[in-house]
């Protein structure tokens, strides 16, 4: 997902998408986890730098800061109260693949 991330602000694209997702015909034994999924999702994109925010259910969410200008990613999550945070910067190998990726 990160890799995906430093392609996305890459772009030209600037400006805010939400997605809302809907479940429809899980798997059985899925059903009980289904508040546990995502609800809804925000990209936000400026300049080199996007953020995605995310809402989990039952009192969580995460956050994805990155960096395309330094192909670095920060993520942020909050369960239930448990916060945790996680920096990953793309190593050469990524790096490679996110060129790959851009369009142009």
């Amino acid at each position: 997902m990160i890799a995906s991330v430093f392609a996305l602000n890459a772009q030209s694209f600037e400006g805010e998408i939400l997605f809302n997702y809907t479940y429809n015909d899980l798997p059985e034994g899925m059903e009980a986890m289904e508040a546990m999924l995502p609800k809804e999702m925000t990209i936000t994109v400026k300049n080199n730098k996007s953020k995605i925010d995310m809402s989990l259910g039952m009192g969580m969410s995460m956050s994805i800061i990155s960096d395309s200008k330094n192909n670095k990613a920060t993520m942020y999550m909050d369960m239930m109260g448990q916060k945790i945070a996680y920096v990953k910067s793309a190593s050469k190998e990524e790096e490679a693949a996110i060129k790959k990726q851009v369009v142009k």
